[in-house]
């Protein structure tokens, strides 16, 4: 059979070189002994008619997965290994695998650098594991809820939620990673990137009581109903800087210290990154306390139906006003996660993530 690759091209090795296959390289690969994540939930409530059409409940609602996809770097130096000077792990020593790794240079020459070659896999220059079914997530919330059914031109609602969701899908440290057990690392208990602790909602739509009059005073006055959606919420949590704080205290300031150049207590980290090379991280990487601003938004609307021509033909008048107070919403800090090298460390990214006040006016004609 002819040769389907002509002289200088690259001709694919496939499984021609056995385990010799990638030496030098860095690898990757699916955990194959996965499983598919389990979720449970549960839920508890107590629901109440106080009158005609208006009904409160509270609930309890919850959820547990576990068996969430984690990944995970294998090459890594032991935590006994850890602690030494810089200059020790720096330094170059013999090469065991000299002449071995033609792929790569640094790990191929008659010395090469100790760090290198006191993880687990010195033939490459990164393992990592992807989908070990390690990841754990919770939720916890207590839900209130007053509705009142469409009676008297008035219909409403109105939500108030106390919740928390945390989650472990994260090494604190590489070391953290069990290479004898997978399926057990330490990972790190953190609030999602969306938590939300409070959340209150309000909407509804009301008609205005005017049926009396004449002709014109109907028509001018009467037909009107009047909407509304209020939305009230935490804000997110913010990640944590890459340094250990200088004090064991919380970076969250008083509300009204706060803005957008000093969204937290930057004087409470050093201005060098951390951790010190060769040693572990003993800082989170998530604020448990410290939030974006809260997210408050009202829109309502008013309109008019009416017949001034037939009464086949009917017309309304509208007007929607959407973000009404024009409240900008910021969730973004300078850096992410926040650096304490940067000369802007500790600032909120002006860019709004929400829409300013839009309105609109329609007038439809119906026949």
């Amino acid at each position: 059979m002819n040769n389907p690759f002509p002289a200088g091209l690259l001709q694919p090795v496939g499984a021609s070189l056995g385990l010799a296959t990638d030496l030098g390289l860095g690898i990757g690969y699916n955990y194959t002994n996965r499983r598919l994540p389990l979720s449970e939930q549960y839920s508890l409530g107590f629901q109440h008619e106080f009158w005609r059409g208006t009904v409160a409940d509270v609930s309890y609602i919850g959820n547990f997965t576990a068996g969430l996809p984690v990944a995970a770097g294998l090459n890594f130096i032991p935590t006994d290994q850890l602690g030494q000077p810089a200059a020790f792990y720096n330094q170059r020593v013999t090469n065991p695998l000299a002449g071995l790794l033609p792929n790569n240079a640094a790990l191929n020459g008659a010395t090469a650098v100790r760090s290198a070659l006191m993880v687990a896999y010195p033939q490459y220059s990164g393992v990592t594991a992807a989908h070990v079914p390690a990841g754990k997530n919770r939720y916890d919330s207590i839900q209130l809820s007053i509705r009142k059914r469409f009676g008297a031109g008035l219909n409403f609602q109105a939500n108030y939620t106390i919740a928390k969701t945390l989650e472990q899908l994260v090494l604190t440290n590489a070391q953290d990673f069990d290479l004898a057990n997978f399926e057990k690392p330490r990972l790190e208990k953190r609030l999602t990137i969306f938590d939300v602790p409070q959340k209150v909602s309000l909407l509804g739509t009301y008609e205005l009581p005017y049926k009396g009059g004449n002709r014109v005073t109907k028509t001018t006055l009467g037909g009107w109903k009047l909407g509304w959606n209020w939305t009230f919420q935490s804000g997110f949590p913010i990640d944590f800087p890459n340094a250990a704080p200088l004090e064991a205290r919380s970076a969250k300031l008083p509300a009204q210290e706060r803005s957008l150049g000093r969204w937290f207590d930057t004087s409470l980290f050093p201005r060098l990154a951390g951790p010190v090379p060769f040693t572990l991280r003993n800082f989170p990487t998530r604020f448990p306390d410290v939030r974006f601003m809260g997210f408050a938004n009202y829109d309502f609307s008013l309109q008019k139906n009416f017949n001034v021509i037939r009464e086949r033909v009917k017309t309304q008048i509208r007007a929607d006003f959407i973000n009404s107070t024009n409240s900008p919403y910021f969730t973004q800090m300078v850096g992410n996660p926040p650096n304490v090298t940067n000369a802007n460390f500790g600032q909120i990214n002006p860019q709004q993530n929400n829409s300013p006040r839009n309105i609109y006016l329609e007038f439809r004609l119906t026949f």
